[in-house]
């Protein structure tokens, strides 16, 4: 499972999802636009190229590829250590001062990037 960032304003409401999430969730939780946004932006280039071998997975699964091939490409991402520290899910207040949830998430919209607002 890919890393799910947290953005909220309310220090105790992180906190707390923080203390219930954690230990089920490789997750990181932000109070800070900037952070979040900069933690998200860290996983661009991996989640590009997690894409190319989503792809490169599929094509090996055509009936003229080599059906080694693609079980090979699929053993070799699902056992990559890195995958885990790419951000696959934003999870963010709706209701912010300043810059409101569904603005920031449109400011970090990446391909791949899952993004769901809580109210």
């Amino acid at each position: 499972l890919n890393r799910v960032v947290f953005l909220d304003d309310d220090e105790m409401y992180v906190g707390t999802l923080a203390v219930v999430l954690r230990n089920q969730l490789n997750s990181s939780f932000h109070t800070s636009r900037d952070e979040a946004a900069r933690e998200i932006e860290a996983s661009v280039a991996g989640l590009r190229q997690e894409q190319e071998t989503f792809a490169r997975i599929v094509a090996a699964q055509s009936p003229t590829a080599d059906p080694p091939e693609a079980l090979e490409l699929a053993a070799k991402y699902l056992c990559d250590p890195g995958r885990r520290a790419l951000v696959g899910a934003l999870v963010v207040d709706y209701n912010m001062p300043g810059e409101h949830g569904v603005a920031f998430c449109d400011r970090v919209a990446i391909p791949g990037l899952q993004r769901m607002l809580l109210t």
